[in-house]
């Protein structure tokens, strides 16, 4: 019995001893498993970061959180993948935060390392066009059968792509109180006038001076607009009694790609390219190629998507 019961123990303690080595061995290959997903994971950022450098339209190119397909590297085993995201879900409006994800995976291991990064190909708040002269000018009531407007376009470099506008300013005074008007934004149509609203914002005319004064007021920027595209500026009312007077210069403007127009709620009908209402637009513009930064110190490991 002793004979017996000491082989027993030792028999017990032999596969113990195997099962623990077992163990080690398969934590080991665990552990191998993540350091080598991890360089995967590292790998796909650099390669991510690549691939926004060289996409001037890595904007539509790329859908928000979107993994892409996953690669398999040149003699090492695993995939490499990455995704980009903004916060707000959107690359198309104003950046909120910026994400890059890189992701690597290795049999049944997934690392994900995340940094954030900024697109500093954008450029503004700036002054995108204007023109403002009081000298040899004019003015004349805004009403509903009376509208104002500016087609131009903006005074961008060659190495600009797009353009939003956040802010308008027009010279003008108060004739009445009480009164409402709108300030919009519009692609133009074939013909330089008004066609798509972009943004459009309205005032009432008891908080505008009864001296001449510049106007401002903020638009939402929502919509990204091609460099070599116009825009056109309109000053609108539904109001019989006019709520403001605007200034303009009455001939030799002297600017080109711009026109001064006019109409009324039936539509425009007025486009003179040698007069200018008095008028500022401000905004931002993107450049190419694009311009991108990760942020130092934002790296962090992140859940297995």
């Amino acid at each position: 019995m002793l004979v017996i019961t000491i082989s027993l123990l030792v028999s017990v303690t032999g596969l113990a001893g195997v099962s623990l080595i077992r163990l080690q061995r398969d934590e080991m290959s665990t552990a191998l498993e993540v350091q080598r997903a991890r360089r995967l994971a590292r790998s796909a950022v650099e390669l991510a970061h690549d691939k926004l450098v060289t996409a001037s339209n890595w904007r539509t190119a790329f859908a928000s959180g979107t993994e892409s397909t996953p690669l398999a590297p040149t003699g090492f085993p695993g995939t490499i993948s990455w995704r980009v995201s903004d916060s707000d879900g959107s690359f198309s409006n104003g950046d909120t935060l910026l994400r890059l994800d890189g992701i690597g995976r290795i049999g049944q291991t997934t690392q994900v390392i995340s940094c954030r990064f900024t697109d500093n190909s954008t450029v503004g708040p700036t002054e995108l066009r204007s023109f403002t002269s009081t000298y040899l000018n004019s003015d004349d009531e805004l009403k509903n059968d009376k509208w104002w407007g500016q087609y131009h376009k903006p005074s961008l470099p060659g190495s600009a792509t797009s353009y939003r506008i956040t802010s308008a300013q027009i010279y003008c005074r108060r004739i009445n109180w009480s009164k409402t008007f709108n300030i919009s934004i519009y692609l133009p149509n074939g013909s330089n006038f008004p066609s798509t609203l972009v943004d459009t914002t309205a005032t009432n005319s008891s908080s505008i001076s009864s001296s001449w004064t510049w106007h401002s007021v903020s638009l939402a920027g929502s919509q990204w607009i091609p460099a070599a595209n116009g825009v056109c500026l309109t000053v609108t009312t539904n109001e019989s009694s006019a709520p403001i007077r605007l200034m303009y210069r009455s001939g030799s403007a002297g600017q080109s790609d711009s026109a001064m127009l006019g109409g009324k709620p039936q539509g425009w009908d007025s486009y003179e390219p040698n007069k200018a209402i008095l008028y500022r637009v401000y905004g931002e513009y993107r450049t190419s190629p694009p311009d991108i930064e990760i942020t130092p110190g934002s790296f962090y490991w992140g859940a297995a998507p």
